[in-house]
């Protein structure tokens, strides 16, 4: 006797009955987009450069030539140059929150600080706004005792708190690599009063052991990266530190005092997708995430290797991620928010259920057409048809290539 099914009870038939290459496949396929946000959207620009969450659950979007926007999930507060409350350009680096509610700005025109309560300026210590106007601000971090880490080409500042957060101190360190191409990132250290960076391909930490001022110390010699490289993210545990560069990304034992570094090679599936890392953070179930110019990659420990995820269109017409230029990424409870470059913002999360996306894949005489599906049906020998407007019905021949029929044949 012939059946009908409903689309979600399809779904759970074509999963059972995947050959063994789309198992193969799914095996890359654990993560989905569930959320693009663009201009059409409200973001104000489709580049984005970085995404904070403060503490009260907004998300705080730097994007490269539309200033910043407080999302809440359903709209945005955009700050720029054009805005009633002006920030001090719209090309927007990086945001940090102190501990006393307001938002700290980086940018290529100095620094702003925002009430995150009022939505207006805060005020910013005078002596830091005559070091750092109109100076390209790459990074703000926060240290563990919550004192707030600028940087600018030459100089790196920390700004101490007194007085809940009322009184300013301001220190200053010049640092300055020997390839000024190489603008510094801050990045900071869990449970730590200190900072790193990379100049001349070494890795260091700035603090203030002795509360004589800050002040730089070389860390694991063994780490070298290159003269005219730096490090633009890095992740750090207990065993291991993860350091995200320019040119390729490395991986130092902290217990065998041992080097991995990770390249694009051409033909080698499992290899890093692109040299440039732009990212790194740790996924909900624990993996290194790796965002770079050519997608998301995520270091599998069984593979000794990455699982990729890009704008490339599969098997089967689907494609992982709008675009592939990555410029930041952030994970926010089970979610991987990812800022990308001309294609605005991108939210991935753990699928429920392995599924595989079908859809119309060009010059394929045997997929899908662009066309809505109206039905689904399988019969009592498990073949699936689908009926679509105006191109007919489609029988399912395995690994979805599909027979069509039509009143044309």
């Amino acid at each position: 006797m012939m059946r009908k099914v409903d689309i979600l009870l399809m779904c759970f038939m074509c999963v059972i009955s995947f050959s063994s290459t789309v198992f193969a496949q799914e095996m890359t396929d654990d993560y989905y987009v569930s959320r693009i946000l663009k201009v059409s959207d409200g973001l104000p620009n489709a580049n984005v450069n970085d995404i904070f969450q403060d503490d009260k659950g907004f998300v705080w979007i730097s994007t490269f030539g539309g200033g910043i926007s407080r999302y809440d999930g359903t709209s945005f507060v955009n700050f720029s140059t054009k805005g009633n409350e002006k920030i001090l350009s719209d090309y927007v680096t990086k945001s940090c929150q102190d501990n006393y509610g307001r938002l700290w700005i980086s940018g290529v025109s100095g620094v702003d600080v925002i009430d995150m309560n009022s939505l207006s300026h805060a005020d910013i210590p005078s002596d830091l706004e005559a070091a750092i106007h109109a100076s390209y601000c790459s990074s703000v971090v926060r240290d563990s005792e919550g004192s707030m880490w600028f940087n600018t080409k030459n100089y790196v500042y920390r700004v101490s708190f007194r007085d809940e957060g009322r009184t300013y101190v301001l220190d200053s360190l010049r640092c300055s690599d020997t390839n000024l191409n190489l603008r510094l990132s801050l990045f900071p250290l869990e449970g730590e009063a200190a900072v790193c960076t990379t100049m001349s391909g070494r890795l260091y930490t700035i603090s203030d052991p002795d509360g004589k001022g800050i002040r730089l110390e070389m860390e694991y010699p063994e780490l070298f990266i290159g003269e005219n490289n730096k490090g633009t993210a890095l992740y750090s545990t207990d065993r291991e530190l993860w350091l995200g560069t320019m040119n390729g990304l490395y991986r130092f034992n902290k217990v065998r005092r041992t080097v991995v570094q990770y390249r694009t090679i051409d033909y080698e599936p499992l290899a890093l997708s692109h040299n440039e890392v732009t990212g790194l953070a740790l996924s909900p179930d624990g993996d290194i995430l790796v965002a770079t110019l050519a997608g998301l990659d995520v270091y599998k420990r069984e593979l000794h290797g990455f699982l990729h995820y890009n704008s490339e269109p599969d098997i089967y017409g689907g494609k992982d991620l709008p675009g592939d230029m990555i410029r930041c990424i952030r994970v926010i409870g089970h979610q991987i928010w990812l800022g990308m470059e001309v294609d605005g913002l991108s939210v991935m999360r753990k699928k429920g259920l392995p599924v595989t996306m079908v859809s119309h894949r060009e010059n394929d005489l045997s997929s899908l057409p662009s066309a809505p599906i109206r039905s689904v049906y399988v019969d009592s020998r498990g073949n699936e048809w689908v009926g679509t407007t105006e191109h007919g019905l489609f029988l399912n021949k395995g690994n979805f290539t599909y027979k069509c029929f039509s009143t044309n044949n």
